[in-house]
Parts: structure tokens; C-alpha cells; sequence
């Protein structure tokens, strides 16, 4: 075991037993090196953030009960590395949901295009009127997702955004239309 080792060794010993000054030598050790690791999954710094201060109020949570087989530094890069999946993962089950009230949306209004095709030329008039009404950066997310079919990951570096602020503008996008087009239907009938 070399001294590096040995020292991290001791230090772990004495957080177990609650010792705040090595969780704080931990902590400043391991939290830039985490950052940097986490860039590799992910552009988005404040997500990175988040996952790195999780990690460690997990470590300092569970410090009584930590079984690390291999080596600290590989436990908590593990650890970082199933957060970002598990953060992944529930972004994904947002955007399904999203993706699903899209759908349900266009389904809705296909039936009815079928049925009338007075009210197919109105609703595609409403629909392009509203997304002229969104915000332009907006709008052009909205666009190149939906239109376009361009990947959340897609976006972002094109036009040098976070992932969360692409999210955000479809969000927001979806809330704006479908207010819009409320109102346009109040206001005909």
C-alpha cells in the first residue's frame, strides 16, 4: 500500500466514527477530480454540481455503514457514475411524458383533420400563428426538435446551450401553444 493509500486509509477510519475535518479533507480532494469526471457524461455543470454535492452528503449520511472493497476514489467515481445514469434516466421519463401529451395532442387533431377539412386548414392556421407568437430561441428549439428531429445533445451544441435550458425552452414551448391555442379557441367560438 503506498503512502497515498495508507493516508486515505486513516482518513476513512476516522469519518466513520464522525470525524468532520476528514470529510472536509475527502471533499477537497475528490471534488474537482469528480467534476471533471462527470463532464465526460455531460456538458451541463450545474447538474454536475448537484451530483458531485449528492455524492458526498451520501458519503458523510452512510459513513457509519461504508463497506468500500476496492478504494475510495473508485467508490465515489462509482458512485457519481449511477447518479448520472439515474439523472439520465429520469429526464427521459420527463421527456416521454412530454413526448406522450405531443402525441395525444396530433392524434386528437388528426381525427379531427379527417373529419373536416375546414377545420384542418384553421387548426394548422392556429397552430402556425402560436409558434410565430413563441419566443425566437424558443421557437427555434421547439422547431429543430419537432420538425427537425434533432436529439436534445443535438441542440445543445448547436446552439451552445445546456441540455437543461433545451429542456426548459420545450417546456415552455408546449405551455405557450397550448395556452395559445386555447385562447384562439375561445376567442372563434
Amino acid at each position: 500500500m503506498d503512502q497515498k493509500s495508507e493516508d486515505l486509509s486513516i482518513i476513512l477510519k476516522s469519518l466513520k466514527q464522525g470525524n468532520l475535518k476528514s470529510y472536509e479533507t475527502i471533499y477537497n480532494r475528490f471534488y474537482d477530480e469528480l467534476c471533471v469526471y462527470a463532464l465526460k457524461y455531460t456538458p451541463d455543470r450545474s447538474l454536475i454540481q448537484d451530483i458531485v454535492q449528492d455524492t458526498f452528503l451520501d458519503l458523510w449520511h452512510q459513513r457509519k455503514k461504508l463497506k468500500i472493497k476496492s478504494s475510495l476514489k473508485g467508490y465515489l467515481y462509482r458512485i457519481v457514475y449511477y447518479k448520472l445514469m439515474d439523472a439520465f434516466k429520469n429526464n427521459s421519463k420527463k421527456n416521454d411524458e412530454y413526448l406522450a401529451f405531443y402525441q395525444s395532442s396530433v392524434k386528437e387533431a388528426t381525427i379531427a383533420i379527417e373529419e373536416d377539412d375546414n377545420y384542418k386548414a384553421a387548426l394548422l392556421a392556429k397552430l402556425d400563428l402560436c409558434l410565430n407568437k413563441l419566443p425566437k430561441r424558443c421557437k427555434k428549439v421547439f422547431l429543430d426538435k419537432k420538425i427537425s428531429g434533432l436529439k436534445y445533445i443535438e441542440i445543445s451544441k448547436n446552439l451552445e446551450i445546456s441540455i437543461k435550458t433545451v429542456e426548459g425552452h420545450i417546456r415552455r414551448a408546449y405551455a405557450l401553444i397550448k395556452v395559445c391555442m386555447h385562447d384562439l379557441n375561445v376567442s372563434s367560438s
